[in-house]
């Protein structure tokens, strides 16, 4: 046998029976084979499906085979795919089995697909089980075998087989055919699988090109890392400048940062948002809105990667909203009947007033009809005539009679047209009261017409220009729009030409022109149009090109939306983005300006440009309170400005712009009643706007605009004066904090004493005098012993009151010619001049020691200090004032080693151990960064078993050139600096490291001991750390003592 040209390979020879067995049994490994080749070679499931039943057919010897698919929505097989051999009795079997579907239980694949068992049925003439019988005997068919196609457990389709001969049950076949079925079944759904995927992907690049929404992704960083393609047809040149960024660094309109902020914080919670509303404007300038909806995203592991979503531009729907509130309006004041029904439930979804007026419904009583409640129709006659107009998009026109509420008649004439509504149809029915019409058929027509025209306008101004008469027709709009008397309208396209701004008349009238004669379809233009009063207003216009059967055009057709409104905003946006920059380059200007007097001038000159002010002017509240001083103005005359004062009277504007710290606007001084009568009235001064300079140091004055006509400020020029003024109010206490840092670059802000840099200038001033009188002088440099036990203990308020008291009785301790100055922290200095002799200054050290050596009373308790003094004299000890105050320091470092409580004069073996000292604190920072410490561990041993009961880290410093250094020669510089704490914790997890070594070999650890220092005792949060060490180790703390 043959399918698909290949041929089954014979066996050697056998016995009769075994033979023939085991060539079925190959016969049927070979049809399994070649079924599986079958729909792995296919590139669809219908070219898969036909080549398997070919090769079944010709494996087996049917003539005919069929498959039919389980349809799961009609609940019934449906015939898919065949192949027969040639023949016309099998192309009609199969023509013929393209019309029949089998239900669950009927007919032989019914049955199988019942089951999921194959049949075969060697007669199918004579079985009372076959269903349409006719066919297969028509076909001259006998012999048939069906069997399932089984996917996942379930039943997906039945594949049929027939043969023109009698034939009996192969119980071979039969068993084999599960396998074939289950083959055939997994690769229908995987290829239907990936055909749906596909599909999918298609629509949704489809989609995404025809939509007018646009697909956006962002990482998990928020910034946009795709959007698609069609984003530039809505957004224009936005597109490739949103790649990178976060939606929040877009330019943009109506987002507040606290707006942002709350944004923020929804996204970083990674919560999907809907219709995020983003204002922009467009190349043109023009206002485009735009909703953003957006969902997080997560990967398998469920670690978020960002987010993706959709874009729309709802400008136009916007817009859409206010203009279907003008239709609702438009459509209930109507004069005609205008009902929708919805085809699916044939009830009404909305009708206008007139309706519920000439029928005697309510609105409510409506939407529980149906349209047979109120037509002599029947139902099905209705539902007849909506779904014409449905298939073929027609109209159409009805004369009848509308059964009212109170059983009376209305006849009418109406129109029905359809239209979509999502996966709805609504027949839209626009009906009129014709009792009074009676010669006016032709005319109600052409109004009918133009009607429905307007109803797609709202209200706009409807127009018809016939370009063959050049007449023009406007609808009752034109009236009410721009107040031109109707029956006075000229009806010639003059009349539009003429009410066209003169300079827009030329672009607007060449540009319809050359629409026309290009053979265009569709106009449109903003220009200003003429009112009847004279003034214009802004309209957008659009219009539609009418073509004969000639195609030559005959009518224009078009209508003019006011758009003033529209106008109005952009100008105030326009307005409101100029002020901004002029405020933002006023306050650089103004923050670069040290000035102060030309900063003020400055505001002054912005005001009066900006608002169109007559009148400006600054005043500054003075020390009493009680007036205000002119500091610089416009406008005013020579009589006041010589005044220079203006008296604060009390409930007058100037008191309550300064106690309420609020703008107030006054819209006519004249005939405002909050207050008393102005003297500017006099001046001819009618409006004004006053608003306070104040800041965070209090109010400094008032900053006001004023004009000669009336209700010339608002809301938005209060806002920009007070901008202003804020920005004054930062100046005015800039200078004043430039005031105070000029005190501080010279005084110490705690003690009121000469820092450093005025110790330095007076100390100068005093070398140069003893140099030239010969007169020796001291420096002595003052440090308080144990001054950090009184900040750690008792708080830095107890340790600023001593530093305070200290600086008191250090002061009295000099002359008053005699300077004494704080360096910093607990250190001070002073400057002794024109001594007797040398150890004068001794003299006033030790008068330094017994004022400090008293208690000093911090919250209610004594508390004791001492100092150590160096002191250097002039020449013998320096003759500079940097060398004096060195040599001083070296002094007093010399006097704690003392004991502290003491003073030192300078000797030059000082210097040579200040030296050396310092180079040890150097060597010892570098020891600490390059790990030069290390451990030595020394056994303990208990003296009564003599057996070692632990051990103690010896600390060792290697020194590069050195070698080993003990502590001895450099413990004491680590106290002395503080470096002993860092040193003191890193011996610490050091040691804590060694144990865990010696655990991780496998060692029985003994304790060991460490030596702490009492300077870490010292330490606040000593205990938290020890604590942190031991547990960042994982170790025993009672291995560590």
């Amino acid at each position: 046998q043959k399918a698909n040209d290949r041929t089954v390979p014979k066996q050697p020879s056998e016995g009769p029976v075994e033979n023939d067995a085991r060539k079925r049994a190959e016969q049927l490994l070979w049809l399994e084979h070649t079924v599986a080749r079958s729909v792995t070679e296919a590139d669809s499931v219908a070219a898969a499906l036909k080549a398997v039943i070919r090769t079944v057919c010709e494996a087996q010897d049917w003539e005919c085979g069929r498959f039919f698919r389980v349809d799961e929505e009609a609940g019934a097989l449906r015939f898919a795919e065949a192949w027969s051999k040639p023949g016309p009795q099998f192309d009609l079997y199969i023509e013929r089995s393209r019309k029949v579907a089998y239900i669950p239980g009927v007919g032989l694949a019914g049955k199988v697909w019942q089951s999921g068992e194959p049949m075969w049925v060697a007669d199918i003439t004579r079985d009372s089980r076959v269903w349409q019988q006719a066919i297969a005997i028509e076909a001259g068919m006998h012999g048939a075998f069906v069997f399932p196609v089984n996917s996942g457990g379930k039943t997906i389709g039945v594949l049929a087989f027939n043969s023109s001969e009698i034939r009996e049950p192969d119980e071979h076949l039969m068993q084999a055919i599960h396998v074939i079925g289950a083959q055939i079944g997994q690769f229908v759904q995987r290829k239907q699988a990936e055909e749906v995927l596909r599909e999918s992907e298609e629509r949704f690049r489809n989609l995404t090109e025809l939509s007018s929404d646009w697909y956006w992704e962002q990482d998990e960083n928020f910034r946009f890392t795709m959007v698609s393609d069609n984003l530039h047809r809505r957004l224009g040149t936005v597109t490739h400048s949103v790649i990178g960024k976060a939606r929040w660094e877009l330019p943009t309109l109506n987002m507040t940062e606290a707006d942002w902020a709350a944004h923020r914080a929804l996204l970083k919670a990674h919560q999907p948002f809907r219709d995020l509303q983003w204002h922009r404007l467009d190349n043109a300038g023009k206002l485009q809105i735009a909703s953003i909806s957006g969902k997080p995203i997560f990967d398998s592991e469920g670690r978020f990667r960002g987010y993706r979503g959709i874009g729309r531009d709802i400008t136009e729907s916007k817009r859409s909203e206010e203009a279907l509130l003008r239709f609702r309006a438009s459509m209930d004041m109507s004069d005609d009947m205008i009902l929708l029904i919805d085809r699916k439930t044939m009830r009404f979804v909305d009708v206008n007033e007139t309706v519920c007026r000439n029928l005697g419904y309510s609105r409510e009583a409506f939407l529980a009809m149906t349209p047979e409640d109120i037509l002599p129709v029947t139902r099905k006659d209705l539902e007849t005539a909506y779904d014409e107009m449905i298939a073929t998009g027609s109209t159409q026109g009805m004369r009848s009679e509308y059964r009212c509420k109170d059983g009376s008649k209305l006849p009418f004439e109406s129109r029905r047209r359809v239209m979509r509504s999502g996966d709805s149809w609504i027949v839209v029915v626009t009906a009129r009261d014709i009792r009074e019409r009676i010669a006016r058929e032709e005319a109600l027509r052409k109004s009918n017409e133009r009607f429905d025209m307007a109803v797609r306008a709202t209200n706009d101004v409807i127009w018809d220009w016939d370009l063959l008469t050049d007449e023009i027709w406007w609808n009752e709009n034109f009236t009410k729009v721009f107040g031109h008397p109707r029956e006075a309208a000229d009806h010639t396209v003059k009349s539009w030409y003429e009410g066209i701004h003169p300079d827009d008349q030329g672009r607007v009238i060449a540009g319809v022109h050359r629409v026309i004669g290009a053979g265009g379809e569709y106009w449109s233009d903003e220009y200003r149009f003429r009112r009847h009063d004279g003034s214009f207003v802004h309209v957008l216009d659009r219009g539609q090109v009418i073509l004969d059967g000639a195609g030559r055009a005959v009518r224009m057709i078009g209508a003019m939306a006011d758009i003033s409104s529209r106008k109005q905003a952009e100008e105030r946006i326009h307005n409101q983005a100029l002020r901004q920059r002029l405020i933002a380059e006023f306050g650089q200007q103004a923050f670069a300006s040290s000035d102060v007097e030309d900063v003020l001038s400055r505001a002054v000159e912005l005001v009066t440009v900006a608002l169109k002010a007559d009148y400006c002017n600054v005043l500054e509240l003075d020390e009493s309170a009680k007036q205000l001083l002119i500091k610089t103005a416009s406008g005013w005359p020579s009589e006041m400005m010589a005044r220079r004062t203006v008296a604060i009277r009390p409930g007058g504007r100037l008191e309550f712009v300064l106690s309420r710290r609020e703008p107030l606007i006054t819209e006519d001084l004249a005939k405002d009643e909050r207050f008393s009568d102005s003297p500017l009235v006099r001046l001819g001064v009618r409006s004004g706007i006053q608003v306070p300079i104040f800041g965070t140091a209090g109010t400094f004055g008032i900053l006001s605009a004023h004009a000669r006509a009336e209700r010339q400020f608002g809301l938005d020029d209060a806002s920009f004066l007070q901008s202003v003024a804020n920005i004054l109010a930062v100046a005015i206490e800039r200078r004043s904090a430039e005031e105070r840092l000029v005190r501080l670059a010279q005084f110490d802000s705690l003690t009121g004493l000469p820092n450093r840099h005025l110790f330095h200038d007076r100390l100068l001033k005093t070398v140069a005098h003893a140099r030239r009188s010969g007169q020796p002088m001291a420096v002595l440099f003052i440090d308080l012993d144990r001054f950090k036990l009184v900040n750690d203990t008792q708080g830095h308020s107890a340790g600023d009151k001593l530093l305070k008291e200290a600086a008191d009785r250090l002061s009295q301790c000099v002359r008053s010619g005699d300077t004494v100055g704080r360096f910093g922290g607990d250190e001070f200095g002073a400057i002794v001049s024109d001594l007797a002799k040398p150890g004068d200054a001794g003299v006033v050290a030790q008068k330094v020691l017994d004022a400090l050596g008293r208690p000093f009373k911090l919250d209610s308790h004594d508390t004791y200090v001492s100092a150590s003094i160096g002191i250097t004299l002039f020449p013998a000890d320096g003759d500079n004032p940097e060398a004096l105050v060195m040599n001083a320091d070296t002094a007093m470092y010399r006097a704690k080693e003392q004991g502290r409580n003491t003073y030192q004069y300078f000797t030059r073996e000082m210097n040579e151990r200040a030296l050396a000292r310092v180079r040890m604190e150097a060597a010892l920072r570098r020891a600490i960064d390059q790990k030069e410490f290390l451990l030595h561990y020394q056994p303990k041993v208990a003296l009564e078993s003599r057996l070692i009961c632990g051990f103690e880290a010896l600390l060792r410093w290697r020194h590069p050139e050195k070698g080993l250094i003990l502590p001895g020669e450099f413990v004491s510089v680590l106290e002395d600096t503080g470096l002993i704490v860092p040193v003191g914790e890193r011996v610490l997890r050091d040691v804590c490291a060694q144990i865990q070594a010696w655990q991780r070999g496998g060692l029985a650890v003994l304790p060991v001991t460490v030596n702490l220092s009492a300077r870490q005792f010292q330490q606040k949060d000593f205990e938290s750390i020890v604590r942190h060490i031991l547990r960042e180790a994982g170790i025993d703390p009672s291995l560590v003592q």
